[in-house]
């Protein structure tokens, strides 16, 4: 999923009316794009968040990556502006507690991190915004390199990386649950769904989506 610079930058305007940030924003959209694949208002979407919260594990090697559970209620009858303000609430509160660990959750639950029907989420979204990044260290010069997993864990996944270019997405899918064509026509989607909230961002949901005018109310 290729996002140009004039609808990233118009992203930002949007996500800035709810004080909101470019996270925030592509990830309500992903919401909206599975509401409109599944008709389900309740969602929840699994975020990996950076585990190095305490000053004195800056400086510690190792993979400190955490996995949060990010609720989402779609209302389809709620403005994608109105919706985008809930999400940032629903995010400040889930990062308030991101050092939870997932599989404390998942034991206290009496359920497994990998089991099934069992799962507390099965669509993941990520972002990553590298625009300000060093890209030297002294005389050591870096760049970053993708690698693409030949695997998934979830159903459904939407990874985003934003550059001074725009937005870069990957979308990563099950091959058990969905075919090729299914998941390329999931990625133009949420292209299409991100120009008609930008066009009109105080559209209702259902609108946004193509519903009818009376499954809004």
């Amino acid at each position: 999923i290729s996002i140009d610079k004039r609808r990233t930058l118009a992203l930002h305007e949007l996500a800035g009316q709810a004080g909101a940030t470019q996270f925030v924003a592509t990830l309500t959209l992903f919401g909206v794009l599975l509401y409109d694949f599944c008709r389900q208002g309740k969602l929840v979407i699994g975020t990996p968040v950076r585990g190095r919260s305490a000053p004195e594990m800056e400086v510690v090697m190792g993979y400190f990556n955490n996995l949060l559970l990010m609720p989402l209620e779609l209302r389809p009858d709620e403005s994608f502006v109105d919706l985008l303000a809930r999400v940032k609430s629903s995010a400040v509160d889930g990062l308030a507690v991101a050092d939870a660990p997932l599989e404390s959750m998942t034991s206290t639950l009496g359920k497994s991190a990998d089991s099934g029907s069992n799962l507390l989420y099965q669509a993941i979204f990520s972002f990553q915004d590298t625009r300000q990044r060093p890209v030297r260290w002294g005389d050591l010069h870096h760049s970053m390199i993708p690698l693409f997993q030949r695997g998934v864990a979830e159903d459904l996944g939407l990874w985003f990386v934003e550059s001074a270019d725009g937005l870069e997405g990957v979308l990563t899918y099950s091959t058990d649950v969905f075919e090729a064509s299914t998941a390329q026509w999931i990625a133009q989607r949420y292209v299409e769904l991100l120009d008609r909230v930008l066009t009109n961002p105080q559209d209702p949901v259902a609108s946004v989506v193509g519903l009818p005018s009376a499954s809004v109310a």
